[in-house]
């Protein structure tokens, strides 16, 4: 619920307040709710679940700002290699959760310290990375130039020069003065950034480039700073309900809602599935759990923590994978293959087979899912303009956290009742989203960002 309420102020503030300002409070709100979450307030437990409630309330709000990063991310990439960055990514959420559930394994398995030892530890590892987004990584030049902040975003480029032993020759880094009158419409141009990364440039084509980033970056300034962003928040809803753009907002919206519905609800179902013990033409409820009544909980043994992370090591074939073929075949193919893997592996899952088998039958679920889930963070962050990146992104998060919501009556509730009904919910849901993916009129694939 959290995630839900704080979702589209994560966006505007990305667009209104900046790429780094945003990120750094967003890791603030999750590490403080986090290490809150572990404090005991007191022996009553009314009011200590009360408590833990409201704190994960807070996690909640913070984590509804981490797909945001991608935004952040996709503005310093070049367009040839945008997509194999964006997608190698995977290789720190993968390496993320693998960890966690190791530490899972340690700190509730063998020390048994209990959960609140586990969230505090958890939280510690997230506060680390706090110096690194406060003090070094720099606010993205894209931003600030539309920002009309040139001198800064001049810095920004420079160091980023400089870090990729390049040179950056600029001459001039001024905007012609403008009269204040109505902006006339202008068509969208596409642009890519400023390639830092490619050798053999030429001063002179890096003084052109630089001189184009600037112009089409242009945004006239506003005396009075309340109306400016009523104006452009009024704009960015006109843009994304515009004829070139609402359809793939409502494309993107329904692929959201159903990657989160097959990621958390994978992450659900593997641990029912693999204590199930499925026997063939049988259906009924194996797990330990009762649907009707009070539900036996069970705690997790350590085989069951090594399942998860090995389910999770999907995560890095499938990465490199789709990194490959997002810029051989498309990001809009490459999703639809992915979504289509994802329904055949479910379906495998009727077969009745050892344990050995259904595991890897769910390692070719995870890999295919996080494969087509990698596309569509990267197809999110380029199909969309600069100036409504970040509250595009929102919506996205928006629906995707629905499904997140949605995702434990199945996972759990449904898949309690009849095992095939639940898989066979996900299979179809995940073909419904491959159909989606073909049905995207913009194919990112080899074109500048729009700005």
């Amino acid at each position: 619920m959290g995630a839900l309420f704080s979702n589209l102020w994560w966006g505007s503030s990305m667009d209104y307040c900046g790429r780094k300002v945003t990120l750094n409070v967003i890791l603030i709100v999750l590490v403080s709710f986090g290490l809150l979450s572990a404090v005991p307030v007191s022996d009553s437990k009314e009011i200590g679940f009360t408590w833990l409630l409201f704190c994960r309330f807070g996690v909640g709000m913070g984590y509804g700002g981490v797909q945001q990063i991608t935004v952040y991310q996709s503005e310093f990439f070049p367009k040839k290699s945008r997509g194999v960055f964006l997608t190698l990514i995977e290789f720190f959420f993968a390496g993320g959760l693998i960890l966690t559930a190791l530490l899972g394994m340690v700190v509730l398995g063998y020390f048994a310290l209990g959960w609140r030892w586990y969230l505090f530890i958890v939280a510690i590892m997230a506060l680390l990375s706090l110096p690194l987004y406060w003090f070094i990584l720099p606010e993205s030049p894209r931003y600030l130039i539309a920002k009309g902040e040139e001198e800064k975003a001049l810095k920004v480029l420079k160091l980023i020069a400089k870090l990729n032993c390049k040179q950056i020759h600029v001459k001039k880094l001024v905007l012609a003065e403008k009269k204040e009158e109505p902006e006339p419409q202008k068509p969208l141009h596409r642009i890519d950034a400023v390639n830092l990364w490619e050798a053999g440039e030429s001063s002179k084509q890096n003084e052109v480039a630089m001189e184009n980033f600037v112009e089409l970056f242009y945004k006239r300034r506003c005396n009075q700073e309340r109306v400016c962003w009523t104006k452009r928040a009024k704009k960015s809803i006109r843009l994304l309900l515009s004829d070139g753009m609402w359809k793939t907002l409502v494309l993107t919206t329904v692929l959201w809602y159903v990657f989160d519905t097959l990621m958390i609800g994978g992450s659900l179902l593997i641990p029912l599935v693999l204590r199930s013990n499925l026997q063939c033409g049988n259906s009924e409820n194996t797990t330990g759990c009762s649907c009707q009544g009070n539900v036996n909980c069970t705690k997790l043994e350590n085989d069951d923590y090594l399942n998860i992370a090995w389910s999770v090591s999907s995560d890095f074939p499938s990465s490199i994978i789709a990194a490959i073929l997002i810029e051989l075949i498309g990001r809009k193919l490459t999703m639809a293959i992915g979504l289509t893997g994802t329904m055949a592996a479910l379906l495998l899952l009727f077969i009745c087979v050892s344990e050995v088998v259904t595991t890897f039958f769910l390692f070719l679920f995870r890999g295919f899912s996080i494969a087509a889930y990698l596309v569509m963070y990267t197809y999110t962050a380029e199909v969309y303009p600069t100036r409504v990146r970040g509250i595009a992104q929102s919506i996205g998060g928006l629906a995707s956290f629905i499904g997140a919501a949605v995702t434990p009556f199945i996972a759990q509730v449904l898949f309690c009742e009849s095992h095939y009904l639940a898989i066979g919910t996900y299979a179809g849901l995940a073909l419904a989203a491959a159909i989606a993916a073909l049905l995207l009129p913009i194919e990112t694939k080899g074109k500048a960002t729009m700005d």
